[in-house]
């Protein structure tokens, strides 16, 4: 079956996740990264690149590329493995003990937290993350935190498109450890990175992650600052969650005017739009991650918000089991024991998701649409759980979407301009 292997190949078929690890691999000045309607991220290509860079990155690229995490492949490993959320060792509902780091987070602060002790003990050099662009609060853009001030800053969840990994590979070139806390597709492309540059094992000893419900379109902000007739440039402040639990969206201009509304508004009232490569993402949960950290509602909604939050932790590798429970030890998270079924069952949607892939990726075959490769992530298995019908509706769904383009991109111009929002903040 056929599968793209160039860059021009993956975003023209909709598959681009905008990562920029592609410009890592590139040379310098190779690709850029820019902002393309309905306000996704891009790779442009400056001038053109050779057959060898175009099959490296292909082979890493996680829009095109994901595999099952090795590690949970081994003969002892001690959790099990779902086949439409992965593997597990253990699961806590807990938050983190450090109240401002838990209100001025999306969820209970479960991410920040475990960041900040991995700085404060030493284990890393520094966290590789992402948070509002000083310039541009509304979007985001890749950070180095080095201590708690830092890492506060990135509380919060960050929905709109961003290329946290544009540098990575200039990173590793430095020698120090860090740690990495990205969208599952960012673990993909660094777990993807690592099977041809064992620094990244060495360097990056930790990958954390959330359960991402899809990379939003900043198109879709943007009319939520028109409702309230506001526009972008006037921005001084935007929250996209957190300051409760799961707190609003929040916008406060330069001259002091306010904007707000509250998630239940914003998931009900205003439906979304997503690129494409979300909508046959086999890895939403963060597979390959060493601890996912997600939201425990009942059912995947909250019913209202609270003022403290909590998080669902879901640690994956022994790796990440044991960095839990030493932030617990160590006094930076409150832990309490949950079944690994809560995976399931806060996460619904996910479930859903991951079980009817297999027909959409069906209806891209029927199609004659390149295909991803999709390596040991039990497709197959999550759909035989389904009822026919469901099966049916993800088929139709996939081909309809098709049938009117949604997966076609036009590839950005080689004179396009960069995206400096998501460039590197120097520290």
């Amino acid at each position: 079956m056929p599968h793209a292997a160039t860059v021009e190949e993956i975003v023209a078929h909709g598959y681009c996740a905008g990562c920029g690890l592609c410009k890592s691999i590139a040379e310098p000045g190779q690709i850029e990264m820019v902002t393309v309607a309905p306000g996704r991220v891009r790779p442009a290509v400056r001038t053109p690149l050779g057959r060898n860079t175009q099959a490296r990155i292909a082979a890493v690229c996680p829009g095109i590329t994901v595999e099952g995490n090795a590690k949970t492949l081994e003969p002892n490993y001690p959790g099990v493995v779902d086949a439409a959320v992965g593997p597990t060792i253990r699961c806590f509902n807990g938050y983190a003990t450090d109240e401002e780091i838990r209100y001025r987070a999306a969820a209970g602060g479960g991410l920040t937290a475990l960041g900040l002790y991995l700085v404060e003990t030493g284990k890393v050099d520094y966290v590789l993350h992402v948070t509002a662009s000083e310039r541009a609060p509304m979007r985001s853009h890749q950070h180095v935190s080095f201590d708690r001030t830092q890492l506060l800053k990135g509380a919060g969840s960050r929905y709109g498109p961003l290329a946290p990994l544009v540098d990575v590979r200039q990173r590793l070139d430095q020698g120090q450890r860090f740690a990495f806390i990205g969208k599952p597709c960012d673990i993909n492309a660094m777990r993807n990175l690592a099977k041809f540059d064992a620094r990244v094992d060495e360097l990056v000893p930790y990958m954390l992650t959330i359960s991402c419900g899809g990379l939003i379109d900043y198109v879709y902000f943007e009319a939520f600052l028109a409702r309230h007739g506001l526009r972008e440039e006037q921005l001084e402040e935007f929250r996209y969650r957190g300051y409760g639990w799961p707190g609003p969206h929040y916008a406060r201009t330069s001259d002091g005017r306010e904007a707000e509304e509250s998630y239940l508004e914003l998931l009900y009232d205003h439906p979304n739009s997503t690129q494409f490569r979300c909508k046959v993402c086999p890895d939403s949960t963060g597979e390959q991650a060493d601890v996912s950290v997600m939201d425990p509602w009942p059912d995947g909604v909250p019913e209202r918000n609270e003022e403290e939050g909590w998080c669902l932790f879901q640690t994956r590798t022994s790796a990440g089991d044991r960095l839990v429970a030493d932030a617990a030890e160590d006094g930076y998270l409150h832990l309490e024991a949950a079944p690994t079924s809560d995976v399931r069952y806060t996460q619904p949607h996910q479930v859903r998701k991951k079980s009817g892939l297999f027909a959409r990726l069906f209806a891209l075959w029927l199609k004659g649409v390149p295909l991803p490769k999709y390596r040991r992530m039990r497709l197959l298995r999550a759909a035989l759980g389904m009822h026919p019908l469901f099966h049916w509706r993800n088929f139709r769904g996939a081909t309809r979407r098709l049938l009117e383009g949604g997966n076609r991109e036009t590839m950005p111009g080689a004179d396009s301009v960069a995206d400096d929002h998501n460039a590197r903040k120097e520290q």
